[in-house]
Order: structure tokens, then sequence, then C-alpha cells
């Protein structure tokens, strides 16, 4: 049994007793914000999906150069999977309440998205003509790069000077990638076919090569809208300087249909007026993602303040988490008793870093789970794994190790790796409550100059506030809502700006000139990646 040394920093209980875990400790149990509106329940399983098209598709909501109706809510079908009982109540459910906008991708889950509308088209619970089906091409995962016959026609295949993931504005991989969408969804036509995130390319091309692309892939887009294949064409975007057509391709307005960008209450550059006069002057219609998952400068801010109930916490986590620093810190201090090499020693200082970085670390839950996860996580154990390693082939006759000092180490590796993952989820759980106090803080500040905020959860003033900064914009705002129990929440929330006709622009103006965005941006800035 190892022998742990009796000394503790101080530094993690000075940093544990912080000002900043004051709410935690002291929060009492409080009840959820109620929705904006209530709404009769949804159903649950699967519900039979009405014939007639439901109030929030209207006559004024519409795809300017076609007519085709659409509803103001979306349904995001990003992380919904086949066969998923869940994600599937949840599709019917946004269906039953009059959403008919669905917005998918070819590399969502390398088609699985796709593969869900298939299977609810081929159920027959619904009619094709009921429905706006929205896809995309551009990224190339890994899976769908094996999925071509050659990646030599990519642009940026996967694996290269874009990472991960590449991309592609080829013709020949758009017309790929359009055949396997038709296939998949059991449709003969995608009513809007897009180009996504073509800026992405800027890092292997100029822009005029760029440009260039881009009108090839437009001309290709057009061809197909002819043919009948897709309705219609458009671009998601991140960037102010692809949303519109290029001039070298302004001779297929007619068949651009649409622009999709992120907006929400940090996002704010594509709810400028300017920006929606534009979509109304070029006869467009703007379709916005990203309503909770803000991306900033200070990382990702998740605008969502319903806690998920798998996180109820206990009122002395702060409490534990010190005590585990504590005795990580004596385990730590214990190895120098079977370990001569200070190069081996100094790489097990978990409980310095993480006690000492905390206050940063849980100021952003996003940025917390992906700094543990995927940066503390692996160093962790590739150096628990090099420590057995070494122990495993030491030998008496070097004179490093005795056979007892192999076995305490084999037991300090195991012992170490328990308690920094059980420190790693708590800290992540203690992140989670930091960004529940702080949104429902956020919250509060923005009841301040919107009132309907004080009775909603944030998400849903969120939703509220975007739909009332492009209120009479033609276009849908798309969210993710992979339950039916967050199909009704946002259902509510959307419906209100429908049923007030005082929810305009002139809320948002008043908003966002109160300052709150802007306070709400420079809070929350978190660890980013290059930091840790």
């Amino acid at each position: 049994m190892v022998q742990l040394a009796a000394a503790a920093r101080p530094g993690a209980s000075r940093v544990l007793r912080a000002p900043l875990f004051a709410p935690i400790r002291t929060r009492s149990s409080q009840p959820p914000a109620v929705a904006l509106r209530s709404l009769p329940a949804l159903a649950r399983h699967c519900s039979p999906i009405p014939d007639t098209p439901q109030p929030s598709v209207n006559h004024t909501n519409t795809i300017r150069k076609t007519g085709a109706r659409i509803s103001p809510l979306a349904f995001g079908a990003y992380r919904i999977a086949p066969n998923n009982a869940t994600h599937t109540a949840a599709l019917h459910a946004a269906l039953a309440a009059g959403i008919n906008v669905i917005d998918t991708a070819g590399h969502f889950g390398d088609g699985d998205s796709e593969s869900v509308i298939g299977q609810l088209l081929a159920s027959g619970k619904v009619d094709r003509v009921d429905l706006f089906l929205i896809s995309k091409a551009g990224f190339v995962t890994p899976g769908i790069a094996e999925q071509l016959d050659s990646s030599a026609g990519l642009d940026a295949p996967p694996g290269g000077s874009l990472g991960p993931v590449g991309h592609s504005l080829g013709v020949e991989f758009l017309k790929s990638q359009l055949d396997v969408s038709l296939r998949r969804m059991q449709t003969d036509a995608i009513d809007l076919f897009m180009v996504n995130c073509p800026e992405r390319l800027l890092r292997t091309m100029n822009s005029t090569q760029l440009e260039y692309r881009l009108t090839q892939a437009y001309e290709y887009l057009a061809n197909e809208t002819a043919r009948g294949r897709i309705r219609g064409f458009g671009v998601t975007t991140t960037s102010l300087d692809w949303a519109f057509l290029p001039k070298s391709a302004r001779s297929f307005a007619e068949e651009f249909h649409a622009v999709q960008v992120p907006a929400n209450l940090c996002e704010r550059q594509f709810l400028a007026p300017e920006f929606l006069q534009r979509i109304k002057e070029e006869r467009l219609a703007l379709f916005t993602h990203r309503l909770i998952n803000a991306v900033t400068p200070r990382g990702v801010q998740r605008l969502a303040s319903t806690p998920d109930p798998q996180h109820d916490l206990p009122e002395d986590l702060v409490d534990r988490l010190f005590n585990d620093f504590q005795a990580l810190e004596q385990l730590e201090e214990a190895l120098s008793q079977f370990v001569n090499d200070s190069v081996i020693l100094t790489k097990f200082v978990w409980s310095g870093v993480l006690a000492e970085n905390l206050e940063r670390i849980v100021a952003n839950d996003v940025a917390a789970r992906y700094y543990l996860d995927q940066q503390v996580a692996p160093v962790i154990r590739a150096d628990l794994a090099e420590l057995k390693e070494l122990a495993t082939h030491s030998t008496a006759e070097s004179d490093d190790m005795d056979a007892d000092d192999r076995a305490a180490v084999e037991q300090w590796c195991d012992e170490y790796d328990q308690l920094t993952t059980q420190i790693r989820a708590r800290i992540a759980a203690l992140a989670h409550a930091h960004a529940v106090e702080r949104h429902r803080a956020a919250r509060d500040l923005l009841a301040l100059t919107f009132p309907d905020a004080r009775d909603a959860e944030l998400e849903q003033a969120a939703l509220a506030l975007v739909r009332a900064a492009r209120r009479d914009v033609p276009g849908s705002v798309l969210v993710g809502m992979r339950r039916p129990e967050y199909v009704e929440s946002m259902v509510a929330a959307s419906r209100i700006v429908d049923d007030d006709p005082e929810l305009d622009r002139s809320v948002w103006d008043q908003v966002e000139s109160s300052g709150v965005l802007d306070h709400w941006m420079d809070a929350g800035a978190g660890m980013t990646g290059s930091e840790a």
C-alpha cells in the first residue's frame, strides 16, 4: 500500500473558497422557469402527424422566388440518429406542432441524419409535399472521403491543411453528395440545397480562386434546379463576404433562394439592419442557426439555462472537490518514494494545475468539457501508461525498483487514474452548475429591457429576441430539438412572437442598446485550448 504524505497545498483551499463558488454552496432548490406561453402537451411517442397544414406555416413566410411556405421555426437535424425513439418522437412532435422545415446535411452523422428523414418519408406518416427539406454539401469527413470513388478532385481532403475535416466545392463532389442525399432521404427533389461554408477554403486558395470555384458550383446547382432535382440553392456561411452571389454568378440569381448564417444573442452581425435589408432587396429567405451555441472570440458560449437532470448536484460538491485535490496532492508527493526521475515526477502535478486554474476552467462549461476530456484526460492516460511501462521493465539488477516497489507503482497508477477521473467529473459538474447560475443572472439582466424573459428559460428568450430582430424577413430559425419536451418549449417561445405584433425589431434594438448583450459576451471567458 502506498503511504501518503500528510501535507496539503494551500492553493486548492484558497481557490475553492473563492466568492465564485458561493452561489453553488448556498443555492437553494429553485423551481424551473415556466414557458413563455404554456402549450398542451405534445405527443411523446410518434403520435399521428396532422394531414392539414398548421397555423405556423403562413402566407407571408415564404421562399420569395417560388412561393413555398415555410415555418418560422425549423427542426435542426444535426445530431438525430436512425432507430432512436427519442429523436423520432421529437421529429414527430415538431411536425405535429406545425414545423415543416427540416434542416440536414450529408456530413451530419455521415448521412445518419438524412437517413432518419428518409425513414420518415418511407413510413407514409407524412406527405412529402408538406415538408420543406434543406440539405448541404461542402464538408468532407473521413467517412465521406471513404465513400467517394477518389479523393483526387477534392479541394482539401481530410487530414490536410484544414485538419481532420476537409472541404470541397468541386462539381463532381457536389454531384456525388446530391445523389446520395436524394437516395438517403428517399425523395426525388430537395427543396433547398446549400453550399456549406465556402470561406473555409480561403486557407487553401485566395479570394479570386474561391470566387471562381464558387461560381462553378453555383452554375452546377442552377442546372440541377432546371432539372428539378433541387428546387433552388443557397449558401451557408459565417462570413458577410460570401453570403451573397459574387458578380460572376449573378446570372443564377433566380435560382439562388436563401442564405443560412449563425445568429444569436452573441453573434449579431447577421441581424444588423443593413444585412437584413439586403436579404429583402435580393428576395432571399434567411435561415439562421446556432441559436444556443454561440461561437465567440472567448470560446463557445451556451445560451441555454435549463440544466440537464443528470447534473443535479450535491450541496457539498465544492467540499468534495477540495478533499479530492488534497488527496491527489498527497498521492503525487508519495510517488517520489519509488521514482527518482524528475522528468517523470513533473508530469504528475495535476493537483496544482487544476486547482490553480479552476476558476478559469469552470467559467465556461463547454470549454471545460473540451479541456478536461480532450486535453487533460489523454495526457494523464499516456503518462500513466509510460510510468507503468517503466515499472514493468525495471529490474533488481538495475537498482531502480524492487518487486514491492513495482507493485506499489502499479497500485499508485490505478489510484491516480481513479482519482483524476473523479476530479474531472466533479469539475465538469461544477462548471455546469456555474453556467446555470450565470445564465439565470443573464436572463434576469435581459428581463430589465425584455420583461418576458423573466418567466422564460434563457433559450426561449433567445429565440423570441432573434425572431423579433428579423421579424419582417422571411425565413426560419433553426433549432436542434432532439427531445419532444424541447420541441414543446421552443414552439411555445416561437408562438408568442407569432401572437404578439409588438414583439418586433424595436424590442431587439432596445435590448442591444442596453449593453446587456455586450456584458454577457465579456463574461465566462473560460480556458481556451491554446491557453491549456
